[in-house]
């Protein structure tokens, strides 16, 4: 994957927030309430883990995506 396939990777990640997937809360500050998925991701014949983060700022009622990672290669 790379910079060119970052709108499929976008869907993946909307698909997964969205299909009876768990969002955690991981904190809540001023700025506004953090979560993070962790969804498996196929791509080329291989899985991998990936985490992505999310905040909802205050005064908003829509997500934003601040980052994503691979957790493990692999599965």
């Amino acid at each position: 994957m790379n910079a060119s396939d970052a709108g499929e990777l976008r869907e993946i990640l909307l698909s997964a927030a969205t299909v009876n997937n768990e969002v955690s809360m991981t904190s809540a500050d001023k700025y506004g309430c953090r979560y993070s998925l962790d969804v498996i991701v196929t791509w080329a014949s291989r899985e991998v883990l990936v985490r992505s983060a999310w905040i909802i700022k205050t005064g908003e009622d829509f997500p934003r995506l601040v980052s994503c990672y691979v957790l493990r290669g692999a599965i």
